[in-house]
């Protein structure tokens, strides 16, 4: 498989909800605290496409095709999380719907693809407080793809082709987060996490700093999600990458 990678920088606004703080008032023994919340991401974001095919000596070699999606379809993403004054849980689930048209030097590309990931886990904390200090978390992501590349070679001897890929994986997601304070109004967040099973693996990293105010916090901070999987004989890199602000809810 070819290795290279470039980046595609996409002007996309879109909707992220992240577990990212602690509430201004963490209720111990009083049944569970939650976290809904909204964000802005602008990510850079990068889809790599290595699909083969046949050579005329019989053998298999790779076409890459980098940078194969420049527009932004659609995007949703929404988190919930609970949790008590150990055990909590979260379901996070993002949609993204991504298309195109390109020209490279041996083809022209039309291309379109979803993608759902939904996250669920439980999550263990460390600390007396809630949505304080180091926790673990561990469930499933569930990953699903429907994606189709229309290939048409400037070779007008060669045939145009069409790939097309309509599969879901199931990986054990696992991870670990640290959310800490300054002061009273001011604190931050760090967390990674990743992600194997049907997949060849995801993985995901935040840094957030967050302004607390009575009924929640302003975040602001960055995050990196990157997954590959391995449909059939195609090979397809996901990566997304850039800054993140909104608004936590907390009751």
């Amino acid at each position: 498989m070819n290795a290279r990678r470039n980046a595609l920088t996409l002007a996309c606004v879109a909707l992220l909800s992240t577990p990212l703080l602690a509430p201004a008032t963490a209720r111990a023994g009083e049944g569970a605290d939650w976290i809904i919340a909204p964000y802005l991401w602008a990510p850079t974001i990068t889809v790599d496409l290595d699909t083969p095919r046949d050579s005329g000596g019989g053998g298999q070699e790779q076409d890459f095709f980098p940078e194969i999606f420049d527009k932004l379809d659609g995007a949703f993403l929404g988190y919930v999380e609970a949790q008590g004054d150990h055990w909590g849980g979260f379901a996070n689930v993002l949609f993204l719907g991504l298309a195109s048209d390109e020209d490279f030097a041996i083809a022209d590309t039309e291309s379109d693809i979803d993608t759902m990931i939904i996250d669920a886990a439980v999550v263990y904390s460390f600390d007396s407080e809630r949505f304080a200090g180091f926790e673990l978390y561990g469930g499933l992501r569930y990953i699903d793809v429907d994606l189709q590349v229309e290939i048409d070679p400037t070779n007008a001897v060669l045939q145009t082709r069409t790939v097309e890929v309509e599969d879901s994986y199931n990986d054990f997601l696992f991870g670990g987060r640290y959310r800490g304070s300054w002061s009273d109004k001011w604190g931050y967040a760090v967390e990674l996490d990743g992600s194997t099973g049907d997949s060849e693996g995801t993985w995901s990293t935040s840094a957030r700093v967050l302004y607390r105010t009575g009924n929640g916090a302003w975040v602001f901070g960055w995050r990196y999600l990157d997954g590959e999987i391995e449909p059939g004989r195609n090979a397809l890199d996901i990566t997304l990458n850039g800054p993140v602000i909104g608004y936590a809810f907390t009751f």
